[in-house]
């Protein structure tokens, strides 16, 4: 985006970055209202509370999907910060693995890897995340005035 040759991108975390570094960006439409992720864990684990000093896994520190755990976290009242210990492992496949293999007690996962979660008889968190802190899709192309 920033060299021109890309008029438009998807990704909420793209356009945001973009916008602060000063590209003409201009929201033009959100395809979806709230991100898609689930938490998943081992078996033991029956609620988000039962987590507290547990490692989670995520794709990268400073990802999407480590903000979304957060916050998650903090809608059930634990401190992130404090109480647990994120890791970064990779893809959705890669914490898949470090949670079957007990490297990780939980992990952030996206479609379809809360399918295949549940098939290994994993924890999933109910549904998708029932919290809407922002869109996670949207069409932003580059505003030429």
């Amino acid at each position: 985006m920033i060299t021109g040759d890309v008029g438009y991108t998807m990704l909420f975390g793209s356009v945001i970055r973009a916008a602060l570094r000063g590209m003409p960006l201009r929201a033009m439409a959100s395809l979806l209202d709230s991100p898609t992720y689930a938490l998943i864990a081992r078996a033991e684990f029956k609620s988000l509370k039962d987590l507290k000093g547990r490692t989670v896994g995520i794709a990268n520190f400073g990802g999407t999907d480590e903000v979304i755990a957060r916050l998650l976290f903090k809608s059930q009242g634990i401190d992130a910060d404090r109480e647990l210990k994120f890791i970064a492992v990779g893809t959705d496949r890669a914490r898949l693995a470090a949670l079957k293999e007990g490297l990780v007690d939980v992990a952030i996962i996206t479609p379809p890897g809360d399918t295949m979660g549940r098939q290994w008889d994993l924890m999933c968190s109910p549904g998708r995340t029932s919290i809407s802190v922002f869109p996670l899709s949207v069409s932003a192309p580059i505003s030429k005035h």
